[in-house]
């Protein structure tokens, strides 16, 4: 009553069968195949606690309606960005770790990159496992991992280039440190900057962050390398931002089969998604 009071109309409830999600709900219940991508769930079940501390997805019992769904919203409104203005002054962005409250639960991580292993090699050692660590801090769950950038240079311009094998260690280690899981990990390799586009953009099940630079702001000292002034934190519990973010997922799917129909070696690791396929 109280999520409906001064509602014009009295709001209709459908309860769809099979109910969702299956019953018993299980900690990995957002992995079945009729799972919703961006699933709000309240359900009278022995295993909802322990799903709601994976911190995977939106779940509580049944009449915590308005404590979860308050989760979506900053004061009394669902339609927000938040920008983080990038500097080293007082209030300002400085570190990845400021992220960490903002982030809402997910199982799902998608990172386009287009130059984020290009030189110096040093920039992604430094800032990939900082900015991994703050945002799956919480999870306990299982993850899927996607990265789409394209490649590091050859040896002969980049002495010291991240390999496949290493940046599959970084991600592996960042995540498995945090929620004690080894995660999913995609690597999708583009050929040119119209596999992977200017825009940077990071997406999680409810909230898509957006920079015009690549996420390598930091220096190994901790001070600021990146001319971008601002990183845009998006909430997707609005239908015209979740409209924009899903245009851009469905553009990186066309890339994607386009570049598996070229060259299927580019796609490596585990090739698991609840947002992209493969093939």
């Amino acid at each position: 009553m109280q999520m409906t009071t001064g509602q014009k109309n009295t709001p209709k409830v459908k309860f769809p069968a099979p109910a969702y999600p299956d019953r018993p709900v299980s900690l990995t219940f957002y992995a079945q195949p009729t799972a919703h991508r961006r699933p709000v769930v309240l359900a009278d079940d022995a295993e909802v606690t322990t799903c709601q501390a994976a911190g995977t997805c939106l779940i509580d019992g049944v009449g915590e309606e308005l404590t979860v769904l308050s989760r979506l919203h900053r004061g009394d409104r669902y339609k927000f960005s938040m920008p983080f203005t990038i500097g080293a002054g007082k209030g300002q962005f400085a570190s990845w770790a400021q992220l960490t409250p903002h982030i809402l639960p997910f199982h799902d991580l998608i990172i386009h990159d287009r130059y984020l292993l290009r030189r110096p090699s040093w920039a992604v050692r430094h800032n990939l496992p900082l900015l991994l660590q703050a945002l799956v801090r919480g999870r306990c769950g299982k993850l899927n991992v996607v990265l789409m950038t394209l490649p590091p240079e050859p040896v002969e311009v980049n002495l010291d280039p991240v390999t496949y094998t290493e940046l599959r260690h970084l991600i592996r280690e960042a995540v498995e440190a945090e929620t004690e899981q080894v995660p999913n990990i995609t690597v999708v390799w583009g050929e040119d900057g119209n596999d992977v586009r200017h825009d940077r953009h990071i997406f999680t099940n409810y909230q898509w962050l957006a920079s015009h630079d690549s996420f390598n702001y930091f220096n190994s000292n901790g001070s600021i390398r990146t001319r971008a002034d601002t990183l845009t934190l998006n909430n997707l519990a609005d239908s015209e931002l979740r409209i924009h973010a899903d245009e851009l997922l469905h553009r990186m799917q066309d890339r994607i089969m386009a570049l598996v129909a070229k060259n299927p070696a580019a796609i490596e690791g585990d090739q698991v998604s609840s947002f992209l396929t493969f093939k």
